[in-house]
């Protein structure tokens, strides 16, 4: 079992009202597996943009998804988020 820690600067798009929407951003080491578990935080507290969960889309991407349960929100820019990912 192979366990890896990075960090990546993402800037994710606006969040529609009481949706849950995938992001891909190209983050990865590029030897990332499809169907490792992500595990990613979020920096910051954002009632209105949180993501809730990860996924392996490539061996550089990864996906995540938003949710954003009241009026709709962007989640902060340009923020450091850390990810862990086993396979």
């Amino acid at each position: 079992m192979a366990v890896r820690r990075f960090q990546a600067t993402l800037t994710p798009a606006a969040v529609a009202a009481n949706v849950c929407a995938e992001q891909s951003f190209a983050v990865g080491p590029g030897d990332l597996t499809i169907g490792a578990a992500v595990f990613v935080v979020k920096p910051t507290l954002q009632a209105l943009a949180m993501p809730c969960q990860a996924r392996v889309v490539s061996a550089t991407n990864i996906g995540v998804t938003f949710f954003s349960p009241g009026a709709g929100a962007t989640p902060t820019a340009a923020e450091v988020y850390q990810f862990v990912v086993i396979d």
